[in-house]
């Protein structure tokens, strides 16, 4: 149908369309050849932008940032997890790190928010939340940020990096694991 030949989010279809513009040589993307963007290093102005950005969320003057989930996408992410499953293939999801300071402005709804995205995956899938305490070594460090939103280079190096860690292990113990036999 045409529904399965087209892509999974508006974003995505952009960025592809964008790719192809890019390989044909129609524009220059400030994208690399793997997708990513780069946003350069940290600049002086990082501080203060996480900082005003997480005034604003704990006053609640940034009414688009409720972490509302939709429920037809959540119906579609539960449909996208059980076609992975259904393939076999290994589902890795992960929430990105926010600024500490953001964080904080926003936990009881990024609490409410995470605990109803898990609803969507099953116990053998693996989900990383970046934003635990754990992972303060990413969200404490000013240098991992280019503006309140988006990494730096050096930040999305160091999550690639964590990403990396985390998933190798598992991704070994799942290939040392003997295949099903098929009768």
């Amino acid at each position: 149908s045409l529904h399965d030949a087209l892509p999974i989010s508006i974003q995505l279809g952009a960025a592809t369309f964008a790719r192809l513009m890019d390989v044909e040589g129609m524009r220059q993307s400030p994208c690399d050849s793997n997708g990513a963007r780069t946003y350069g290093p940290m600049t002086a102005e990082t501080r203060p932008e996480i900082d005003r950005f997480a005034a604003e969320l704990r006053q609640g003057d940034i009414p688009t940032r409720q972490f509302n989930i939709v429920p037809e996408a959540f119906r579609d992410l539960r449909e996208f997890v059980q076609e992975v499953h259904r393939s076999g293939a290994l589902l890795v999801a992960f929430t990105p790190p926010m600024p500490t300071d953001i964080q904080q402005s926003v936990a009881p709804k990024l609490a409410k928010f995470d605990a109803e995205i898990r609803q969507a995956f099953g116990p053998e899938d693996t989900f990383i939340d970046f934003n635990r305490p754990e992972y303060r070594f990413l969200s404490d460090d000013d240098l991992n940020y280019r503006e309140s939103a988006h990494f730096s280079d050096l930040g999305a190096g160091r999550l690639v990096a964590e990403l990396d860690r985390v998933i190798t292990p598992i991704v070994n113990r799942r290939a040392a694991k003997p295949a099903p036999q098929v009768p």
